[in-house]
């Protein structure tokens, strides 16, 4: 008998297809979920192959490296049901049999299986704090939303946040794909206020959705003399103590936003945004704390996480252009051109000789495939500022890139 005429079918809800020896195990989000102990895989073979004299079932949870005979299938009828004894990732492999011959070799030691699913069946466990506001003589007042939640599968971004005005406002979403940090500061829009509710939503792997909703709270305007007002001097060690935290509370912030500096020289930016989230629960109008938290979680490819540092810090300080600019570089790592030109349009506003921000601008356009706008910009950051001689440097050297890419591009057409 050909074996190739014993054709392999799919899980009931999830599709197994291909050949008997399949690929690796596919990305995460490729993977078949399942929320149950117990499911079904279907089984399917051509019509020339029947009758099946047996059908076996293997599988393994150590990628292929041992298996385990799971038995056979009485009535030799799809499907077959399978009970896993435990959570994690099962592959499977079939063996069939008619009066002909086999389907294959019984899986080995490195067989690949020929399907994957992953088995959780244990919702997370969320537990959302009581939420407290942040001080309402702040510029812009700033939601503190803490919450426990623990589950063993996880993926790397598991939290949502939403929040409602009530009695009878719509839910509206304050951040997704956020870490499982454990805190996350909100400064909701300045023209917000009344009471309203902060909704913690965690999924798992399989898509367990668990949610816990706050109690109310009552969002307040600042006084408007306190809204036309902004930070000075920020990240200046003799500034004054901000309204509302004490010298011995402020000192203690300040060491912690030191060790954080200190481990940040030294490469360390985990323990570095742990020490600057550290400061910023005790003083959270430190507005370099917040500079630094969002430069160290970029390193560490928290992407989502930093912009929303530094979105807080412009909130607070909307004129400081080193944290526009940090901004724009994580805005760019994740091709968000449109609002990194935004931002750089801010800078440029307030200082229409900064290079810098003309050489970033021409970058931007040239990574949208806009060539002319590229030149442009370029253009100017090469002449804007004569005193900025390494800015002009580098503008000249991607005008000379371009000249070059377009005199080839039009040799290659002649």
């Amino acid at each position: 008998m050909n074996t190739n005429t014993l054709r392999y079918g799919s899980l009931v809800v999830f599709m197994l297809t291909g050949p008997l020896t399949a690929a690796p195990p596919p990305a995460d989000h490729r993977i078949p979920k399942t929320q149950t102990r117990r499911f079904e895989i279907d089984y399917r073979v051509n019509e020339a192959a029947l009758p099946l004299t047996s059908v076996e079932l293997w599988y393994t949870r150590d990628n292929g490296e041992t298996w385990h005979n799971y038995g056979m299938d009485q009535d030799r009828q799809s499907p077959i049901t399978f009970d896993a004894t435990e959570e994690g990732l099962y592959g499977f492999h079939f063996v069939l049999e008619n009066a002909i011959g086999v389907s294959g070799e019984r899986p080995q030691p490195s067989t690949v299986p020929q399907q994957w699913v992953f088995v959780d069946y244990t919702p997370p466990i969320v537990q959302l704090h009581p939420v407290q506001m942040g001080r309402r003589d702040a510029p812009r007042q700033r939601v503190q939303v803490r919450w426990t939640a623990i589950d063993a599968n996880f993926g790397p971004r598991p939290i949502e946040l939403s929040y409602r005005l009530v009695p009878d406002g719509q839910w509206a979403r304050i951040a997704d794909h956020l870490s499982n940090t454990g805190r996350y500061d909100w400064c909701p829009d300045e023209h917000m206020e009344g009471l309203l509710v902060v909704r913690l939503t965690a999924h798992d792997r399989s898509n367990h959705r668990v949610s816990a909703v706050s109690r109310a709270v009552e969002l307040v305007k600042p006084p408007a003399s306190q809204k036309a007002g902004s930070l000075t001097n920020p990240g200046g060690v003799g500034d004054p103590s901000p309204a509302g935290v004490d010298l011995p509370a402020r000192q203690r912030a300040r060491a912690l936003y030191q060790r954080g500096l200190m481990h940040k020289e030294r490469g360390e930016h985990r323990l570095a945004a742990a020490r600057f989230q550290d400061a910023l629960a005790i003083d959270e109008l430190m507005p370099e704390a917040l500079v630094n938290l969002g430069e160290t979680l970029y390193f560490q490819k928290e992407y989502e996480d930093s912009i929303e540092a530094y979105k807080l810090v412009i909130g607070l300080e909307p004129t400081w252009a080193e944290a526009r600019r940090g901004l724009v570089r994580v805005l760019m790592v994740v091709d968000r051109y449109d609002d990194a030109s935004a931002q750089l349009a801010h800078i440029l506003s307030d200082a229409p000789q900064n290079a810098e921000a003309w050489l970033t601008l021409g970058d931007v356009a040239m990574s949208q495939g806009d060539e002319l706008m590229a030149r442009e910009n370029w253009q100017k950051a090469a002449t804007v500022d004569p005193a900025a001689k390494t800015i002009m440097e580098r503008a000249q050297a991607r005008l000379a890139t371009l000249r070059r890419t377009t005199i080839l591009a039009g040799s290659s057409r002649n």
